[in-house]
């Protein structure tokens, strides 16, 4: 070899090393708008995975796009670096009393095991749908991967617009902006996944609280049919009283700042052009009170028919007609969903009645007498002794378990695909919510709770190897993934010792989710069943919700 020859093939060898360490480093990808930098991370068993954050999934819906439906991206030149989250949407944090996120904010994280290679097989899309109430939240990092990325899986997580800006409605501005901001990202999915190993035909949307009720609108809604092929529903559906519809008057939240205003236009226009922060203030003010049996102020919106409706019929009809996305899907709640609901109450010394408790879509079509027959009711069922252990019942019933036994009972009747029903019942030092809010000599699993056996969150301890937070996350993410996977959470019995078996309505199997391990059982809830369907057949709105 002569002296150019062997310089070259030095300088080759050494560019070779620099380009495999630099992509070791830094993986990249390419999609529909430009190219990517990531990072190379390590899951929860020190295996790694690469990291893609911040990646812009719609035009920042700022200036003449506030208030409008999101619009694909647009393209960047050279490489965007995807090693940085991108902003929250705005909202207001209650814990630091201080206004959080942006306008610009309709980002989303994407996690994958493996990068499109000769002999790598698509795998499996989770999508992820943060809770907060609507107005508060974001994928970010309190939804670490490092749990889920021990399965062949791909994650996603997504930011979309909150409050006010993301659920107002009137004439000139579109409702549900929010969750057709959601549909943007699962589009953007569909035509991207690919590059980092997904397939864009295997996905699964899954949320918790009000993510898990976006979930069902999206099991709902025309628009999303193709989008998604599985759904799992943690704490939420479209039937709890808080999902249903959602209630403003958009004239009389402005007046509160103009009073001149007297038209939807006028509020409309006033809110186009007002300052993000004066946006929050005026949110603050009319959900700032609690409501236990009332729909949430911001939420969905029946819009009126058109071929952009992302819902414009009432939920109920919906799901009685059959006229949905029939997917498989994975539902349940935790067995002390209002643990935090009730130390909120004890805090604030409120007084909470049997008549507070009363969902607000039961009509009792102006018969007094009927109405305080079923208050009697509901407090001898929940409240006869009203302790603790009361309220947390009361509240988990009316807000969470009531509404996913009618949405069960209603998937059942009109589709023909499983619905696999869960209780959550782990208490450890995982429990996200109640180690936050510092009450875990509280028994159970609170609202929320579940969250740290997925995710690795911003509060989660170090976990011991064999400990009793290591098998039960474990466990979580076992069941998720291969629901994920396959359709089916147990599709080989050995692996978790159990078959999840789906609900028959003539027999409620139901999988207890606890520290010793998963359990079978079934009709353990008939109770609570019989008395909501009792409560619910009052009411021609509610008569077949359960």
């Amino acid at each position: 070899m002569d002296v150019v020859n062997c310089f070259l093939y030095l300088l080759i060898s050494t560019l070779t090393l620099i380009n495999n360490a630099v992509s070791q480093r830094e993986p990249l990808v390419t999609v529909a708008q430009g190219s990517l930098r990531g990072l190379i991370k390590n899951d929860q068993d020190g295996n790694k995975f690469y990291s893609f954050t911040g990646i812009p999934y719609a035009k920042p819906p700022v200036g003449p796009r506030r208030f409008k439906v999101s619009e694909p991206p647009s393209s960047w030149d050279g490489v965007r670096n995807a090693t940085v989250e991108g902003s929250a949407c705005l909202q207001y944090d209650d814990t630091k009393n201080t206004t959080v996120g942006k306008e610009d904010c309709l980002y989303l994280n994407v996690y994958t095991r493996d990068l499109p290679d000769k002999g790598t097989k698509p795998k499996p899309v989770m999508f992820w749908i943060h809770g907060g109430s609507f107005i508060s939240g974001d994928g970010g990092s309190f939804y670490g991967p490092d749990f889920l990325l021990t399965q062949d899986i791909v994650l996603v997580t997504v930011n979309y617009r909150l409050g006010f800006l993301g659920y107002i409605q009137a004439k000139g501005i579109p409702g549900n902006l929010g969750f057709k901001d959601q549909i943007v990202a699962m589009k953007w999915v569909k035509n991207n996944i690919r590059v980092f190993n997904g397939d864009p035909n295997q996905v699964t949307i899954f949320g918790e609280s009000s993510g898990s009720a976006s979930v069902h609108y999206h099991v709902l809604s025309p628009l999303t049919r193709g989008l998604f092929q599985r759904a799992i529903l943690e704490s939420g559906t479209a039937l709890n009283p808080w999902g249903d519809y959602s209630y403003h008057d958009i004239v009389k939240v402005a007046k509160t700042a103009n009073p001149s205003i007297t038209t939807e236009e006028q509020a409309a226009e006033y809110f186009r052009n007002l300052p993000s922060d004066e946006i929050l203030r005026l949110q603050n003010t009319i959900t700032s009170s609690r409501n236990v049996g009332g729909p949430y102020v911001f939420a969905l919106n029946i819009e009126k028919p058109s071929r952009d409706a992302f819902i414009s019929r009432n939920i109920i009809d919906i799901l009685t007609s059959g006229e949905y996305n029939k997917v498989p899907l994975l539902i349940g709640f935790n067995d002390r969903e209002g643990i935090l609901d009730e130390v909120v109450r004890e805090l604030e010394n409120e007084t909470v009645t049997a008549k507070n408790f009363i969902p607000h879509n039961i009509d009792f079509h102006g018969n007094e007498t009927l109405r305080q027959i079923y208050i009697k009711k509901f407090n001898d069922f929940y409240l006869s002794t009203p302790d603790r252990d009361s309220y947390i019942k009361a509240y988990s019933d009316t807000m969470f378990v009531a509404g996913i036994f009618g949405t069960v009972k209603n998937h059942i009747k009109t589709c023909n695909k499983k619905v696999f029903l869960y209780k959550f019942a782990g208490d450890t030092g995982l429990n996200y919510i109640k180690v936050a809010v510092n009450v875990t000599d509280i028994p159970g699993a609170s609202h929320g709770d579940e969250l740290g056996y997925l995710f690795k969150t911003t509060s989660t301890p170090n976990i011991q190897p064999g400990s009793v937070e290591d098998k039960s996350w474990r466990r979580m993410v076992k069941l998720w993934t291969n629901f994920a996977k396959y359709g089916n959470p147990t599709p080989n019995a050995s692996d978790l010792g159990v078959v999840w078996t789906p609900v028959d309505l003539s027999q409620w199997n139901l999988l207890h989710i606890e520290n010793s391990g998963l359990t079978m059982k079934s009709n353990t809830e008939t109770r609570t069943i019989e008395f909501w369907a009792d409560l619910y057949h009052q009411s021609r709105n509610t008569i077949n919700y359960l």
